[in-house]
């Protein structure tokens, strides 16, 4: 195995191995983690002084996006979100105003503005 194999087999090991201690979390564990980590970037002043993000929808376990793009969007933000071409394996970043009525499940069920 070359050094460039061995170091892609560790660093997918790793992943899965942190990916799976993510997926052990309880849900309360997780919803206070996620509460904790938002109020942190709110509190950044990088959040006021900037106009534009790009957030991703979070799938599963990941960190949860919902709640940053929400304060993003009542402060007056541009918030864009990822659109994704599974079969060219790209993303395009598009700009949301309503959550709720521009987001629908896309691929893999993430949530993904409306391709129409």
């Amino acid at each position: 195995m070359t050094d460039s194999n061995s170091y892609t087999a560790q660093r997918t090991a790793l992943r899965f191995r942190i990916l799976g201690l993510r997926n052990q979390l309880s849900r309360e564990n997780r919803e206070t983690m996620n509460e904790g980590l938002l109020e942190r970037v709110l509190s950044l002043s990088l959040i006021r002084q900037k106009n534009r993000y790009f957030v991703y929808c979070n799938y599963q376990s990941e960190v949860a996006t919902r709640g940053l793009i929400d304060h993003l969007l009542r402060a007056g933000k541009i918030v864009s979100v990822p659109l994704a071409d599974p079969s060219t394996a790209t993303m395009q970043a598009v700009v949301i105003f309503n959550p709720d009525s521009e987001l629908v499940p896309g691929y893999k069920g993430i949530s993904e503005p409306n391709p129409i």
